[in-house]
């Protein structure tokens, strides 16, 4: 079984909410191991987002030393809290990360097209709406943004994932949120933006291959930490097995 946490953002120190996810899918591993099943328990941090970038000019030292600080911060939690991951995965540092963030990219090509768009973007969200407020209702106002970026055809997957979910092949649980996912589907897909400019990232974050203009946008980034298949290459596992079974615990 391969078990990871979501991958928290670095623009601040670790807070209850981060080692309650985290005790609880130490706790699932254990119970795993227990029953004498192989296990892969992986955590890590999300370093390559631009909250982090504004989090550090605001408190006035560089990027690096700034996300160095605060997930160092995140990986000390082993001892106190008792964890047992087996890996801890930093996006901005990691030597296989990159490596897996363009597997992933090169993978997908078919199905990536470049895209001028204009949009109100929310910070904390890390998103683009097309009028506000944001969904999540933090206070600093949208930015007008306008740009050229990549986008992923999402759209174009739309019955495949609603056959995988309905079929059970895609398990979400508990019940209340797979009802949710559902429904997000079903009311249709748009096709995501996978990148973000540069200039705007202030450099900071993985450069889309073939377009230095671009940085990868965090939450694809970070697919190449939380699945495995992007992985099996640069982990110590041997490899995964055709039908691991894979768990994401999150907090939500």
């Amino acid at each position: 079984m391969y078990i990871t946490t979501t991958i928290p953002y670095v623009n601040a120190r670790p807070h209850l909410g981060h080692a309650l996810e985290l005790v609880q899918a130490d706790v699932l591993a254990r119970h795993h191991r227990r029953r004498g099943e192989p296990v892969r328990f992986q955590t890590g941090t999300d370093d390559n987002s631009l909250k982090n970038v504004l989090a550090a000019e605001a408190e006035g030292v560089p990027v690096r030393e700034f996300v160095d600080r605060n997930a160092a911060a995140f990986q000390e939690l082993r001892e106190p809290l008792d964890l047992s991951f087996d890996a801890f995965v930093r996006t901005s540092s990691h030597p296989g990360h990159r490596a897996g963030v363009e597997r992933i990219w090169k993978a997908v090509e078919g199905d990536l097209y470049q895209r001028h768009y204009e949009g109100l973007y929310c910070v904390g969200c890390e998103q683009f709406y097309p009028e506000g407020p944001c969904a999540e209702g933090h206070e600093a106002p949208l930015q007008a943004v306008s740009e050229r970026n990549w986008f992923f055809r999402l759209s174009r997957y739309q019955d495949a994932l609603l056959d995988l979910i309905r079929g059970g092949d895609l398990r979400i649980e508990p019940a209340a949120r797979r009802n949710e996912v559902l429904a997000f589907v079903e009311a249709g897909l748009a096709d995501i933006s996978v990148s973000r400019s540069a200039a705007r990232a202030r450099g900071w974050g993985i450069p889309v291959p073939g377009d230095p203009s671009q940085v990868v946008y965090v939450w694809w980034d970070a697919l190449a930490t939380t699945s495995p298949p992007w992985r099996a290459r640069t982990t110590s596992a041997g490899g995964w097995p055709s039908r691991t079974r894979c768990t994401w615990s999150g907090r939500g």
